[in-house]
């Protein structure tokens, strides 16, 4: 199953994204691989991130990483509200910001090894190159980033590559 979201930004999710987490003085952090899993070689991946919510793995007494998490579970929440299902649980959020860093792609993977959901909102248009690919079956879906889109899948494997020119930036969520 994999789904396109269109249209459920509310005007005030847009204002959001443009007035606070495409300004200037928005706060990422450098990471230096995209995929942590020690059987895939992903070294010097670098790409920026802003933690939402972090990996159960690494929480410790608290859920929420970012003072701006209300913000950014409207957002979600709306996609949800679209595609009338309600989560049960997170697992994970966070903005994902990849450039041209000299690596193609990141390795192909699932995001945790249980069964969950994959929600990527797409904050900007992607260039002719920063696709997201989705394997499903024996096919692999294609999906270029359009801005204020998002797609929904299961814990399929997936991967994308990071752009050529300009910045590929991504809301991340996983859940059941």
């Amino acid at each position: 199953m994999i789904k396109r979201i269109k249209n459920f930004l509310t005007k005030k999710d847009k204002t959001f994204i443009k007035e606070t987490v495409l300004f200037a003085n928005f706060p990422y952090y450098l990471n230096s691989y995209t995929v942590k899993d020690k059987t895939i070689k992903d070294l010097n991946n670098y790409f920026f991130c802003h933690t939402i919510i972090m990996r159960p793995e690494y929480r410790k007494e608290f859920l929420f990483n970012s003072e701006h998490y209300q913000n950014f579970l409207s957002i979600v929440n709306n996609a949800f509200k679209k595609l009338k299902i309600k989560p049960k649980k997170y697992f994970r959020m966070s903005l994902n910001l990849n450039f041209n860093n000299g690596v193609q792609s990141c390795p192909k993977h699932k995001d945790h090894d249980f069964k969950h959901k994959t929600l990527i909102v797409y904050l900007n248009d992607g260039d002719d190159n920063s696709f997201t690919c989705i394997k499903e079956k024996n096919k692999i879906k294609k999906i270029k980033p359009k801005k204020y889109e998002a797609v929904l899948f299961n814990d399929n494997l997936h991967w994308m590559f990071n752009p050529k020119k300009g910045i590929r930036l991504v809301l991340v969520t996983t859940f059941i």
